[in-house]
């Protein structure tokens, strides 16, 4: 068997560690996401962490209207719209604060798509039931602003398969 790969791994990606303690998920249906790290003042979420097992697979919901309208009194300009951090297709669920950002115009969404979305879901698709992919995001800022300026993410598949990349969020 072939070792599994390993895709583009920017230095500054090394560090994926939480900014503030994390907290784990709670409610009835927290999703995929088991962990999250937020700013204690301003209340952004800096951090998460989540796990995906097959059974997860297009289980996940939209972007609650609830969720949007808290968004958009931080979005700096027109281009800005509410994302999910894990989408839906992974057991994302955009009902929760912890799984939702404003992703500005320069976000590479279709890259971030193709290695996480895509790599996951195809990944877990013929995986054993008890089998989880690891997903960790961690968010960039500059001084106050809700928006992250950068995105840091890292997927790991159970056959070793790693990815990581970043992409400016402006």
């Amino acid at each position: 068997r072939l070792p599994a790969p390993v895709f583009a791994m920017p230095d500054d990606t090394d560090d994926l560690a939480p900014t503030f303690p994390p907290q784990n998920t709670m409610g009835k249906n927290p999703g995929v996401t088991k962990k999250y790290s937020q700013h204690p003042l301003l209340g952004r979420i800096d951090w998460i962490y989540a796990k995906v097992k097959k059974s997860d697979l297009n289980t996940g919901t939209e972007i609650s209207e609830e969720m949007e309208d808290n968004l958009e009194g931080d979005m700096d300009n027109d281009m800005d719209v509410a994302s999910e951090i894990i989408p839906k297709s992974l057991g994302g669920r955009g009902e929760h604060f912890w799984n939702v950002f404003i992703e500005g115009r320069t976000f590479e969404r279709e890259t971030f798509d193709n290695e996480v979305e895509r790599t996951v879901f195809h990944g877990m698709k013929n995986a054993a039931p008890n089998e989880e992919a690891e997903i960790t995001v961690k968010f960039y800022f500059k001084g106050d602003k809700c928006r992250a300026y950068k995105i840091a993410y890292k997927v790991e598949l159970p056959d070793g398969t790693l990815m990581e990349n970043d992409s400016f969020n402006t």
